[in-house]
C-alpha cells in the first residue's frame, strides 16, 4: 500500500512538472525611434487583445526599447503613442506560446509632418492661395 501511495506521489510529480514546463504566454519586444532612426524613451506600446480584451502596457526605456513579458498567446492590436508624434497602430499581431515576438522597424513621424493617413503633405508651392491641400 505504501509503495503504491508512494508510486503515485512520483507520478503526480512528474505530472505537474511536465504541466508547468508548458507555458500559454508570449513575449512581445521591441525598438521605437524616429523616422531619422533617433531611439525615442517614453513611448507607451499597449497590446490589446482581440479575442480576450485584455490590455497590457509599457513604456519604452531610453534606447528606445520595450518588452512585454507574460503575454497571453492571441492575436492582438497594438497601438504605439508618444506626445508630438503621429501615433500607430499594428493590427492583428499574433504572439504565439513560449516565443518572443520581436516587432521590427518602429518608426514614429513628428505630429503635423504628414496627412493623418501617412501620406506626406503638399508642398506649399503646389496648394493654390486660399484653398485647402489635398491629401491623396
Amino acid at each position: 500500500m505504501q509503495k503504491t501511495l508512494s508510486l503515485m506521489l512520483v507520478l503526480a510529480l512528474f505530472f505537474a512538472a511536465g504541466l508547468s514546463a508548458q507555458s500559454t504566454m508570449g513575449k512581445v519586444s521591441g525598438k521605437v525611434t524616429d523616422t531619422a532612426k533617433v531611439p525615442l524613451p517614453g513611448v507607451t506600446v499597449k497590446l490589446t487583445g482581440k479575442e480576450n480584451r485584455l490590455v497590457l502596457t509599457r513604456i519604452s526605456d531610453e534606447s528606445g526599447t520595450f518588452r512585454l513579458d507574460g503575454v497571453p498567446a492571441g492575436r492582438y492590436d497594438v497601438s504605439v503613442e508618444l506626445r508630438g508624434f503621429q501615433p500607430l497602430r499594428l493590427l492583428d499581431v499574433v504572439v504565439k506560446a513560449d516565443e518572443t515576438l520581436e516587432i521590427p522597424a518602429i518608426s514614429l513621424r513628428v505630429a503635423g509632418s504628414g496627412g493623418g493617413n501617412g501620406y506626406p503633405l503638399p508642398p506649399p508651392e503646389a496648394v493654390s492661395p486660399g484653398a485647402a491641400p489635398m491629401v491623396p
